[in-house]
């Protein structure tokens, strides 16, 4: 099979992976284009296999009637139009659009693509299309992230500079150490590596003293921020990371030609999320809530802002705006079961569930993020859906199985490296023992808990602290 052939079969299954995470108003434009005759049959046997496997290509061939090369050539125009569609002008829109679609393998396909097209036809615009996907690159989905691929785009944009300045290097050094010390974060509790995260931004800090160059010194502190939020106990730092974010803004607002509106806005989440981390839920509410009034354009790409506002709202009790939450950024994931992103809603529709009393509903989620999550890297996904197991059996009474559950669930923390020493995860099993106990022999809830069980009421712990106080109503009620 030729090169060309190849790149249409690719655009095929890329049409297909793209009409199934679009919404429903968005598939509505794609289902209003104007096409020939042709086009549109090839387009509508797509829509019809839209959540589910396509076809082997002889089957599709001869039900539409036309030759492999016609139809794959079709594909490759239709996808085209589909990114036209939603990015008239195509360039780098059409790649904000692949990564907030978290289509890792759509976005490199194209990157490449429109690098070949600027170095041949407009290599004056290299320098911005080089700066722009260096940043895209490192917005990609942990599991997804390339780190070498990244770094060779921080080299081509330096060499592209057209006017370089002393602390260029230094920005592209900053910006990967920022985003590595959030991938290492996914993969469990390294004091190791985290010291050395701690080194390599204090060295950082020391090299930008007087700088005024405002990606290196947004980076710096957004890197300052991920370490305390990620290698250490965040709702005892909040203040530290609260102050870097507000500098980052800072730089945000005096250089608002450089850093535009999508750093400033990303900022203002991350101060959502560090008023979160202090325990101020309202302030935190209201911070999401002005956030999410922003343009669909801008906030379409931000699943994990939303996961915290949601996770807001089921503590202030706010249940059904976590359900539209939930609806508006992963319904269309999980129905197209894309692993990253499903299992991300998968958790936060099980919380939601688990807090409504809808065990049935939350049991399917929690199943389903256990099918797709990726064994031994999302490390944090990994925790999150063993204690939402655990809760669904605790609350379902099987009391033997949540037992059992609970204690092979502190094994595998330490297996990780949070042991009840350096981590409060495993308190959380604890407790669950303790409220067994309670009810089982009406033991009471030992004293020794009592301030972890009042600790998880208390910043990124207090989602599972409601579940706690429900899991405690069970355990003290009559039988």
């Amino acid at each position: 099979m030729n090169s060309i052939t190849m790149d249409a079969v690719l655009k095929m299954n890329y049409l297909h992976e793209f009409i199934n995470i679009l919404k429903g108003d968005e598939l509505e434009k794609v289902q209003s284009l104007q096409l020939p005759l042709r086009q549109r049959n090839v387009l509508h046997t797509i829509l019809n296999f839209r959540h589910r496997e396509l076809p082997e290509v002889p089957e599709l061939l001869k039900a539409l009637d036309m030759s492999s090369q016609h139809f794959y050539k079709i594909n490759s125009v239709l996808l085209n139009k589909c990114y036209a569609a939603f990015a008239p002008e195509l360039g780098l829109r059409v790649l904000e659009i692949l990564t907030a679609k978290n289509l890792y393998r759509h976005f490199c396909h194209e990157m490449f693509l429109q690098e070949k097209q600027l170095l041949k036809n407009a290599p004056d615009q290299l320098e911005e299309f080089y700066f722009r996907c260096f940043n895209l690159l490192q917005a990609q989905s942990a599991k997804y992230y390339e780190e070498p691929l990244t770094c060779s785009f921080g080299e081509k944009y330096l060499a592209a500079r057209k006017n370089p300045q002393k602390d260029d290097e230094l920005y592209v050094e900053v910006r990967l150490l920022q985003t590595r010390i959030i991938m290492l974060s996914v993969r469990g509790k390294n004091d190791e590596l985290g010291c050395k995260m701690l080194n390599e931004l204090e060295r950082h800090a020391e090299a930008l003293h007087g700088s005024r160059h405002a990606p290196a010194l947004y980076g710096h502190y957004h890197g300052f921020a991920a370490y305390y939020t990620y290698f250490t106990d965040a709702d005892e730092n909040a203040g530290k990371i609260l102050d870097y974010l507000l500098k980052a803004r800072s730089i945000c607002e005096e250089y608002p030609h450089i850093l535009g509106t999508s750093y400033q806005l990303w900022t203002q989440g991350k101060i959502a999320e560090a008023h979160y981390a202090a325990g101020n839920f309202q302030q935190a509410y209201e911070n999401y809530t002005e956030l999410f009034k922003t343009d669909i354009r801008e906030r379409q790409k931000w699943f994990y802002h939303a996961t915290k506002f949601t996770q807001i709202c089921i503590i202030l009790g706010e249940l059904a705006k976590a359900g539209e939450l939930l609806h508006e950024y992963f319904d269309v994931h999980v129905a197209s079961r894309e692993k990253t992103m499903t299992t991300m809603g998968s958790i936060s529709y099980a919380k939601l569930h688990l807090a409504k009393g809808e065990l049935l509903k939350a049991k399917e989620y929690i199943d389903l993020g256990f099918e797709l999550n990726t064994k031994n890297y999302y490390v944090q996904y990994e925790i999150e859906l063993r204690n939402l197991q655990n809760t669904y059996f605790f609350l379902k009474e099987e009391w033997e199985l949540a037992e059992d559950l609970a204690r092979r669930n502190l094994k595998f923390l330490t297996s990780k490296g949070f042991t009840l020493e350096t981590s409060t995860y495993g308190y959380f099993y604890k407790m669950i023992l303790a409220f067994i106990n309670t009810r089982m022999h009406k033991e009471k809830f030992p004293e020794s808990l009592e301030p972890k069980y009042e600790l998880y009421q208390k910043s990124y712990y207090a989602v599972y602290g409601k579940l706690l106080k429900i899991m405690w109503e069970v355990a003290n009620s009559k039988v």
